[in-house]
């Protein structure tokens, strides 16, 4: 039976609840203390309220969580409600993810890394889990974004889970059943999201309105383009059954990857829009929304293939007897999810880059299309748009439109 929080006791500062949850993990304890602080900021355009959590025991211990509470008002709430994005989340934390775990640790038993947090329980209402900031990881900086060295580990790790899945796959083919539809193919969320699309897209025209005559040429493109975003992109992402498909995250970028320090180590988060498709769509995503533009710039292959020789060095130690995707294959599966890079420009990355008080709201964007206009976009999103359409156009993505 799944608790569900009430206004005025939450269940997840319940001192009997959290020694239930905890004990699968630390055996007999008796909780004591539980210190309560939101922590989720204005500006971050979270679609969950993060809480964090401090534990105390009896036995002496202290526990940092992680309370990742579902919002309940406003229209971002509402689609997501009647979406699958939350039930989703609670199969990964639940099944998904600990098989993942499993299977990675039968090729690397002593030095094996996880790749995700600890869960100790997830409904759909919330989840809770470790923080891993009390074991020295921490995000990065959404406004610089991740230069080569991380954004390489971010590659290996993502190929780790990827090739993980097709394994999970193979011998539980029913443990994809819940993730064979991407988010934006589910009808409760199309309506919403072409307006915001739309309203993105034209915004970006606006900008490239005032910029010199040769930006001319992809704002007609865009222009008449942008009632045809969120189409553009189930065409791109739709499946092909004939394919090389994995379990994708879907939402690969700084603010849900956990570095060390030294930035050495990693951890992903929030599995909310995983969906079983090409891995491209990962790459993609995360390149555009994460890497920094000198990344982009000078190390695009350089990021495919450390994406590519961990995938097959993983499917290979794990049996896979079905042949490997060949770089030039990956290659060729990249440019073909070009309008997918496009789109995560043009909607993702801006909101992601957007100052916190240039006055954008996500639930106004979904119910009307509206944003603040040009002024959400800052120089660093300039200049990622100033190198991405012509990429983008080296791909194809202009021509004849």
């Amino acid at each position: 039976m799944e608790t569900t929080e009430t206004a005025t006791s939450p269940p997840w500062i319940d001192k009997k609840l959290l020694e239930l949850w905890l004990r699968a993990y630390y055996g007999e304890i008796t909780v004591t203390d539980v210190e309560l602080e939101p922590s989720t900021l204005k500006g971050d355009n979270y679609l969950s309220r993060i809480n964090h959590l401090v534990v105390r025991t009896k036995e002496g211990g202290a526990h940092a969580l992680i309370v990742k509470v579902c919002m309940e008002e406003g229209v971002a709430a509402e689609i997501m409600k009647d979406s699958s994005i939350f039930k989703k989340e609670k199969a990964m934390y639940n099944n998904i993810l600990p098989k993942i775990h499993s299977i990675l640790q039968e090729i690397m038993p002593d030095g094996f890394e996880p790749l995700f947090p600890r869960c100790f329980y997830a409904c759909r209402a919330f989840l809770v889990m470790e923080n891993l900031t009390a074991a020295g990881f921490k995000m990065a900086d959404r406004l610089v974004g991740l230069d080569l060295q991380p954004s390489l580990l971010v590659m290996r790790t993502i190929a780790r889970f990827h090739a993980a899945s097709v394994i999970l796959h193979q011998r539980d083919p029913d443990s994809m059943r819940k993730f064979l539809i991407s988010f934006f193919h589910e009808p409760s969320s199309e309506y919403n999201f072409t307006k915001f699309a739309s309203g993105m897209a034209n915004t970006l025209v606006e900008e490239l309105d005032t910029w010199s005559e040769e930006w001319k040429k992809y704002a007609d493109v865009l222009r008449r383009q942008a009632p045809d975003v969120i189409k553009l992109v189930q065409q791109t992402i739709e499946r092909r059954e004939s394919g090389f498909n994995v379990l994708i995250h879907g939402d690969v970028w700084t603010n849900n990857i956990l570095f060390t320090e030294d930035r050495k180590r990693t951890r992903i988060l929030d599995f909310q829009l995983a969906y079983l498709g090409s891995p491209v769509i990962d790459i993609y995503y995360f390149i555009v929304t994460s890497a920094t533009p000198e990344v982009r710039i000078n190390h695009m292959d350089r990021l495919l293939q450390e994406y590519h020789s961990t995938l097959c060095e993983t499917l290979t130690a794990l049996g896979y007897t079905q042949t490997l995707m060949s770089l030039e294959e990956l290659h060729k599966e990249f440019d073909s999810k070009s309008y997918y890079g496009l789109f995560t420009m043009i909607c993702p990355y801006a909101v992601m880059q957007c100052p916190p008080d240039c006055g954008f709201n996500f639930d106004e964007a979904l119910d009307n299309g509206k944003n603040p206009g040009p002024v959400m976009y800052g120089d660093q999103y300039k200049k990622s748009v100033k190198w991405l359409l012509p990429f983008f156009e080296s791909k194809g993505l202009f021509e004849g439109k």
